[in-house]
């Protein structure tokens, strides 16, 4: 049985998904709400419906997003997973993604991306770009709700700085831990990475 909700919460759910893009601040001025008003409460107050849309949404859109393969895609709808095989490509949003193999969990609301073996070695690991950060890395595991995700051997640069993490956790976008990572300088006007 649905919940008796005011009509700003409605209002914020109706959308949340569309007009604001997913952003819950904007959806709050959108539906009535005052600038003082909490967020956190709001979406709090609200997070089973939220959570409901949200599997709604994805559904929905996953088709609407950009998917590009050379290879295959399966689908799978008793598990609810699409894969997509050989320089696969997903945009979604903000995120562009290239991979070997990329599989979308849409009860888990999560994707996997690795690259594939074949008789050049290890080939097509995964770039990932969402906003400004761009990575390569062996493999990741993406979280669309929470927006986290765990990478392996990871691979960036930022400014002349390179980053090489064996294990990553991605927090939010300011906050990366790195386990066993290197990090290292350009040399001046090469180019070339010194890793230490």
């Amino acid at each position: 049985m649905a919940r008796n909700l005011t009509e700003k919460q409605q209002k914020f759910l109706e959308v949340l998904f569309d007009e604001a893009n997913g952003d819950a601040v904007a959806a709050k001025r959108l539906a009535g709400y005052g600038d003082n008003s909490n967020t956190t409460a709001i979406v709090e107050s609200l997070k089973d419906e939220i959570g409901e849309k949200t599997r709604t949404y994805f559904a929905r859109s996953a088709p609407k997003a950009a998917v590009a393969m050379v290879g295959a895609t399966i689908q799978n709808a008793k598990e609810e997973t699409l894969t997509l095989y050989n320089e696969a490509v997903l945009i979604y949003g903000e995120i562009d993604l290239k991979a070997g193999s990329i599989v979308v969990d849409y009860k888990k609301e999560t994707l996997f991306a690795k690259g594939i073996v074949d008789s050049t070695g290890y080939t097509q690991r995964p770039y990932f770009k969402q906003g400004s950060e761009e990575t390569e890395q062996d493999s990741l595991l993406y979280n669309f709700k929470s927006k986290r995700a765990i990478i392996y051997g990871l691979k960036t640069k930022q400014g002349e700085m390179f980053t090489y993490g064996e294990k990553t956790k991605r927090v939010n976008d300011s906050t990366i831990c790195l386990d066993l990572s290197r990090v290292g300088a350009t040399h001046h006007g090469s180019g070339e990475g010194v890793m230490g």
